[in-house]
């Protein structure tokens, strides 16, 4: 049974290391939450808040993130291959090392994100330039 935490309060909430594939967190408030290392693979967080939330290594291939508040959100070294993350507000992010190989990032907002390291593809499509993702660090594969 796929677990459902839609429009719920959960900021500060410790989900590190948890298996919540497949979970519905559609427009549910996650500020400062912990999902460090967290399995989310195809979990939906459209229009979510995940200000300064903590998605460290987590893995959200195949996850919904349309339109989600991602201001700040620590996404080192995550894995967001194939990601849905149009619309989403990436301000100040930190994707240091993570994977959006063939994530659609289109309509992103990704000023002041931190892109070294991470890695993209042909498949992948941006709101910025190839160049401008070279010259901020991304890494095409």
């Amino acid at each position: 049974m796929r677990k459902s935490y839609r429009e719920q309060e959960l900021s500060q909430h410790d989900f590190s290391d948890q298996n919540l594939s497949f979970t519905d967190f559609t427009e549910a408030n996650l500020v400062r939450a912990n999902l460090s290392g967290a399995k989310l693979m195809g979990s939906n967080f459209s229009e979510a808040i995940l200000w300064k939330t903590n998605l460290e290594k987590s893995d959200l291939r195949w996850a919904f993130l349309k339109g989600a508040n991602l201001r700040w959100a620590k996404l080192e070294g995550a894995d967001l291959e194939k990601a849905k993350l149009e619309g989403a507000k990436l301000e100040g992010a930190n994707l240091e090392g993570a994977n959006l190989e063939g994530a659609d990032l289109r309509w992103a907002d990704l000023s002041g994100a931190n892109l070294k390291g991470a890695k993209y593809d042909d498949n992948t499509i941006l709101p910025i330039s190839g160049e401008e993702a070279q010259k901020r660090g991304m890494v095409k594969k």
